[in-house]
């Protein structure tokens, strides 16, 4: 039963991952094409990630059986830190297509908007991921947005 429970979370980010790309980068969109995208399934799927895992803050452990038990760390059979991990597929395709670089200003549903933010507030819970969202500028990106957000609402 375990295992079919392992393998059902895997699926479901493997799916959501490939659905993001499928949408494509969101900066390589017309504005008249990217409102006719639909956006929804990817939404609703953010949504369950969101509610799947509003309780994790260590991913890798979810990887690790054995780490997540309080074995051996190096005795696992996996890298959590390499591209076969599914929450690094996520981060990934949410800050190259969706985040960073200007692309969070053209998602036209603020709905969309916050299941990112979302996302991205539940996988920087891990140390690793966040260490690679900061690596990557969406620190930078992320104060930007504030400040942007900050200013229109006192506008």
């Amino acid at each position: 039963m375990a295992r079919k429970s392992s393998d059902s979370w895997r699926t479901a980010i493997v799916q959501l991952v490939a659905v993001i790309w499928e949408q494509g980068d969101v900066s390589d969109m017309e504005p008249k094409s990217r409102r006719e995208v639909d956006f929804e399934r990817e939404v609703a799927l953010l949504d369950e990630f969101i509610m799947s895992h509003n309780s994790v803050y260590d991913f890798c452990a979810m990887l690790e059986p054995n780490r997540a038990a309080g074995g051996d760390v190096l005795q696992t059979s996996r890298r959590p830190g390499t591209q076969d991990n599914p929450f690094i597929q996520l981060l990934q395709a949410l800050l190259e297509l969706r985040f960073l670089e200007g692309r969070w200003t053209q998602l036209e549903s603020e709905t969309h908007k916050l299941v990112i933010l979302q996302t991205l507030r539940i996988l920087t819970r891990d140390t690793m991921l966040q260490r690679r969202f900061l690596n990557r500028g969406g620190g930078e990106e992320l104060v930007h947005i504030f400040d942007e957000q900050g200013a229109r609402h006192l506008s």
